[in-house]
């Protein structure tokens, strides 16, 4: 087992999770422990940029995780392979075109919620060939996410936010990639609440006005 951990497979196939063979001692404490933790921060999947709430929360992120004695940097030019996440995973996760689910509703005469109405509709199922495709994009990403973000080791969990905006109202929620890619790159993940959303957190305003997408747009206007 020693000898096959020690050709590190995991920077070559995606499939591999990283788990080379080494004793690990607990320690309470950085400053107990041989090894500082090193956290990086990735704030955008280059498809939404966070509202200024939730930079603010990312920042305080980084200074508290600085604090505590480990390494924590909010990267600022993540890789740009990144923003083709959420295009793969709404083709992968809408393979059958959504006729299921609609036949769900149908079946129970269920209404749809305003949010879903212009969003959810009855698609042509993907093709063989398009089930392919996506496949073989799948796997791309994921080697060249693997490569970018964790072949040199030395990052040891990278954190983003679950959504690019606070708890929003009823009918107002935005994109839902920031936690879907990590579904779709099959990497373990887990949600933890983190800060806290302040009126003046609400109340500060964008620096960066242009839009880089259309979800994106529709994100700055729930600022």
């Amino acid at each position: 087992m020693t000898a096959i951990l020690d050709q590190k497979p995991w920077q070559l196939d995606p499939s591999v999770t990283f788990c080379p063979w080494r004793p690990i001692t607990a320690a309470t404490s950085p400053a107990k422990s041989s090894k500082k933790l090193n956290f990086l921060i990735l704030p955008t999947d280059l498809v939404t940029a966070p509202l200024p709430p939730i930079l603010s929360l990312l920042k305080e992120t980084e200074e508290k995780l600085k604090a505590a004695g480990y390494t924590a940097t909010i990267m600022s030019n993540p890789p740009r392979i990144i923003e083709t996440t959420q295009r793969i995973a709404n083709g992968l996760l809408g393979a059958d075109g959504g006729s299921f689910t609609m036949g769900l509703l149908s079946s129970t005469q269920e209404p749809k919620v305003p949010w879903i109405e212009s969003r959810l509709k009855d698609n042509p199922p993907k093709t063989l060939q398009q089930l392919y495709a996506l496949g073989v994009k799948r796997l791309e990403i994921q080697k060249e996410l693997l490569s970018a973000l964790w072949k040199d080791e030395t990052v040891d969990a990278i954190i983003m936010p679950v959504f690019p905006h606070p708890v929003t109202r009823h009918d107002e929620f935005n994109s839902a990639n920031f936690t879907m890619m990590w579904n779709m790159l099959d990497w373990p993940a887990v949600a933890i609440p983190a800060g806290e959303v302040t009126e003046q957190d609400i109340q500060k305003k964008l620096t960066e006005t242009k839009s880089i997408s259309s979800w994106d747009e529709a994100n700055k206007k729930l600022c």
